[in-house]
This record gives structure tokens, C-alpha cells and sequence, in this order.
């Protein structure tokens, strides 16, 4: 896990505290930062993370093998706090109230993970958030804020946008567990063909979390296709090969979202986005070019 180094100003220890609960991968991370972000602009507060869950995850309580990485962040960032223990029962009951009552009354199936707790005069963040629509009316200084730390991050940056016109990301790892797979889908590699049947290129940047049976699955197709493969692992190394990328191909993962918003290319997306959960139209930016999506079964 990264550490964040930030230097707190006196003059803002007086101010009150917006905690954020991190959890998930990078695409996930960055949602969560952006809607405590957003709130602790709105209230003139400080911004806080709780990355206590991959301290968890290493004490064997989750089966995760992501870390926190918006270390890139941290200018926006006052300092890591771990929520109070009582906020975090409170949160608990909550949450798990919550998920029965819809089960039982409403029939649905969605928990509704996303709360936010006042405690003490300062706010806490538990949830994905997954929805520009939780930024309030700070979209642009979100997106800003990402993309010019992205910027700073890349000053080394190499000549993927002068060698690959196209990038493709495919997404597999937990998305080939039944859960989500019935439930965020797991898009089959038809789509993938069809898209680019459609697209003139001869060769194409892969981003994938399965490299060896991905690159199988692909080279299968007799394309006549120049595939290259990103060989990193981290969220954000593969984030700004992305961000490098003039065309982009899309998974429906949060991770593969961010990369189509920040990159301002040309962006093919599948739609539905999830096969069997309802999506924020606010997700889809209306000029990313939507193709149906075909999941696997």
C-alpha cells in the first residue's frame, strides 16, 4: 500500500473533517475520493481517507489483492484518519437494516451501500458512490483535479499515443465470479470482435487483468490485428496507459470509465453498461459511441 505524506497547515486544524471509506480497486477509489472531495469543497472542510480495509485485507479479514493507490491525490488530501468505532457500528446497523428491508418489502435486490453519517460536526463517507451526480456541481474541479495530478505522474511518459491508435481494456478477474457476473456481467469477447471489425486499426494497446487467456481468446479471432499487451498489474499504471490512448475501447468497470472520461479520445462503451443493475445515465457520457453489449452466460 502507498503512504500519503501530507503536511497540515495550522490554520486548517480548525476546520472540520470530511472522512471518505476507501475500498475496492483504483476505479472504485477514485469515485469514493471524488464524492468526499465534492462534499468537503461544498462544506469547507478537510479532506480525509480511511484506507483501514486493505489493512484488513491484510490481516486476512477480505480476499483482495488491490491496494490503495491515490497517493497521486494528495494535494487534495488533509491527512488518513480510521472512522470512530461507534460510527462504524452505526454504519453497520444501517447498512444491514437497509439490505433487508429492500429484500423483504421491496424485492430488490440492490443494497443501497451508499450513507453518509454526521458525527461530532465532522462527515462520514461509507459506500461506492459510483454516479457524477454525487460531485454536486463540482464535476469540472474533480475531473481537473485527476487529470492534472495524472498529468504530473506521466512527465515520463512514453509514445503509446504515437504507436497505438487504439486501446482495449477487458475486464476479468472478479468480474468471472458468479455474483457478478449475473449481476455486472462479464462481457464475451464477441463483443470485443465486433467493435473491432467496425474500427479501422492494424494494431491495438490490451489492457486486461488476464493477459494469458485473454491474449488466447483474442488471437483466436484471425483479425489480422497487431494485439500488444500492458504488462502492469497496477490500477493506475494502467490508467495512464490509458489516459495515452487516442481511441478507447471500454469494459463496463469502473476503472475502464475513468479512463474513457479523463482521456477525452473517442470512446466505444457497451449498453446496457450492467447486465442486471440499473445505471446511472449520468455514467454514459452522450458522446461515447454505445454498442450493444453481449454477455456471457
Amino acid at each position: 500500500m502507498e503512504k500519503i505524506s501530507i503536511k497540515i497547515e495550522k490554520a486548517t486544524k480548525l476546520k472540520k473533517k470530511v472522512v471518505v471509506q476507501i475500498k475496492g480497486g483504483l476505479g472504485n477509489q477514485l469515485f469514493q475520493w471524488a464524492h468526499g472531495y465534492s462534499v468537503a469543497k461544498e462544506t469547507n472542510s478537510n479532506l480525509y481517507l480511511d484506507f483501514s480495509f486493505y489493512e484488513s485485507k491484510k490481516n486476512g479479514s477480505y480476499n483482495d489483492d488491490r491496494d490503495m493507490e491515490l497517493s497521486f491525490l494528495e494535494n487534495t488530501i488533509s491527512g488518513y484518519q480510521r472512522t470512530p468505532f461507534l460510527v462504524r457500528v452505526l454504519y453497520f446497523f444501517v447498512y444491514n437494516w437497509r439490505k433487508i428491508f429492500n429484500r423483504l418489502f421491496l424485492k430488490n435486490k440492490e443494497n443501497g451501500s451508499d450513507f453518509l453519517i454526521k458525527w461530532r460536526g465532522d462527515i462520514f463517507l461509507f459506500g461506492y458512490w459510483q454516479t457524477p451526480n454525487a460531485w454536486g456541481g463540482y464535476f469540472d474541479d474533480v475531473i481537473n483535479e485527476i487529470h492534472n495530478s495524472i498529468i504530473k505522474v506521466n512527465q515520463s511518459k512514453n509514445d503509446i499515443h504515437q504507436r497505438y491508435n487504439y486501446g482495449i481494456h477487458i475486464r476479468r478477474g472478479d468480474y468471472e465470479n458468479d455474483i457478478n457476473k449475473l449481476t455486472l456481467g462479464l462481457l464475451d469477447i464477441e463483443y470485443f470482435r465486433r467493435v473491432l471489425v467496425e474500427v479501422d486499426c492494424e494494431s491495438v494497446l490490451v489492457f486486461t487483468d488476464d493477459i494469458v487467456n485473454v491474449k488466447n481468446s483474442l488471437e483466436s479471432l484471425g483479425l489480422g490485428i497487431d494485439f500488444h499487451y500492458h504488462e502492469s498489474g497496477s490500477g493506475l499504471e494502467v490508467l495512464l496507459g490509458m489516459f495515452l490512448c487516442r481511441n478507447l475501447v471500454l469494459s463496463n468497470s469502473t476503472l475502464s470509465w475513468w479512463g474513457g472520461v479523463l482521456t477525452g479520445a473517442s470512446v466505444i462503451a457497451p449498453n446496457p453498461w450492467y447486465q442486471n443493475l440499473n445505471t446511472d445515465l449520468s455514467l454514459l457520457p452522450r458522446q461515447w459511441d454505445r454498442q450493444k453489449a453481449i454477455f456471457l452466460d
